[in-house]
């Protein structure tokens, strides 16, 4: 399938052959996995950057908003860019990293380094 990896029964992911880059550093770990993030297993978290306006109307945002829905507690949130939103659903944490105000508007690197730390 696309970006190294393969597609198992029914077009699901078969995680068993996905390509697989581990890093420990800082104490914490950062796994980059070529596949579909959603369908990684359940307790696995998820990350994505989003705009302040928290429009999610394209791109992987707006599957993540058809997925995990829950504008209204984003948006209660009240992010600036900089900073993270996060919503918990089930045993999976999904952070909506904001990276800019508008959903017009081009992230910066400061914004994006500012989401990844807070």
């Amino acid at each position: 399938g696309p970006g190294g990896g393969s597609a198992g029964a029914g077009g699901r992911f078969d995680w068993t052959r996905a390509g697989v880059f581990d890093l420990q550093t800082r104490g914490f770990a950062i796994r980059y996995v070529t596949g579909s993030l959603f369908e990684c297993p359940a307790g696995e978290s998820l990350a994505h950057c989003i705009s302040q306006d928290c429009r999610m109307g394209a791109g992987i945002a707006a599957l993540f908003r058809k997925r995990f829905g829950s504008i209204e507690e984003l948006q209660e949130q009240k992010k600036k860019p900089g900073e993270v939103a996060v919503l918990q659903k089930n045993n999976r944490y999904i952070y909506y990293l904001i990276t800019k105000e508008k959903a017009s508007y081009k992230p910066t690197y400061s914004s994006l380094r500012g989401s990844l730390i807070a």
